[in-house]
């Protein structure tokens, strides 16, 4: 695989929404998380949504897409979205149609990860948003989602995800997978115990998307989790593995949940993580 690569990886910014800060940085005192990323009035941070499109040959791969159209005016007062359905906006702006999408890799089934995945027809049914596309997802991420705990379940909504079967666009993966020359998925337990990131390798570089694992940039230290994590400790040494290599191997990051430098990349010096900007990939 290693001489594979995509053509070409964009980043497609699909709004801002607003989630509690304490959730957000877990374990880690508000005095700290607060100077870093400031909390409103009803105590939530400000939170992106950049999806990932990548071009390889004829496949056009969506990564992730978003929370979806806003049809909830209780989910809209909580969660405060800049646009009322951002990754429809985002596509437009991209010159994409939803038919150009061959393939959508959910890393998870969380509804602020694959909340754009399906769209009502005028009868109310679900159908899935992207005609043409293949659905890829970890085998055990479907199992666990369908079958979440009391503890997890209000992070899944069936909408999201039971249409995609029932349409026969759902392909279940188990382990490490190829989408398309130069983009590969691996799982990366601890946030959730299936979840995926995806590495993009162009001719010239390779872009990593950690997905909820480092979900923005004041997430890079080991102990800088979320309340969401399923393992924490999991989650810390999975994050080390994989932003070792990232610096050994020069890789560009993309935060998925950073509203204000959703990329860049990365270098350890005195026992921490710090980011550097990558401006121009």
């Amino acid at each position: 695989m290693s001489g594979e690569a995509a053509e070409s990886w964009e980043i497609l910014p699909t709004g801002t929404f607003a989630l509690d800060g304490g959730a957000m940085f877990g374990v880690v005192p508000r005095v700290l998380w607060q100077k870093l990323l400031p909390a409103d009035g009803e105590h939530r941070v400000r939170l992106g949504l950049n999806c990932l499109v990548v071009r390889s040959g004829p496949q056009v791969i969506l990564v992730e897409t978003g929370i979806g159209p806003v049809v909830d005016s209780t989910f809209g007062r909580r969660h405060a979205p800049s646009d009322e359905d951002g990754l429809a906006s985002a596509l437009a702006a991209a010159d994409l149609d939803p038919a150009d999408v061959t393939d959508v890799v959910n890393t998870h089934l969380h509804w602020d990860h694959a909340g754009g995945n399906c769209r009502r027809r005028a009868d109310g049914s679900l159908e899935p948003a992207f005609p043409r596309a293949t659905y890829h997802v970890q085998r055990g991420e479907w199992q666990f989602a369908r079958q979440a705990s009391a503890r997890v379940k209000g992070s899944y909504r069936a909408d999201d995800f039971e249409p995609l079967a029932r349409a026969g666009q759902l392909l279940l993966l188990d382990g490490p997978a190829t989408i398309a020359p130069g983009v590969h998925v691996q799982p990366a337990p601890g946030h959730l115990p299936h979840m995926q990131v995806v590495t993009v390798r162009t001719a010239t570089k390779t872009l990593f998307f950690p997905s909820d694992l480092v979900p923005t940039r004041h997430h890079l230290a080991p102990a800088w989790g979320m309340s969401f994590d399923c393992e924490p400790l999991v989650v810390a040494a999975e994050k080390g593995r994989w932003l070792e290599r990232a610096v050994r191997e020069d890789w560009t990051l993309l935060f998925y949940h950073d509203a204000d430098v959703p990329f860049g990349r990365i270098e350890f010096a005195g026992d921490r993580w710090s980011l550097r900007p990558a401006e121009g990939d």
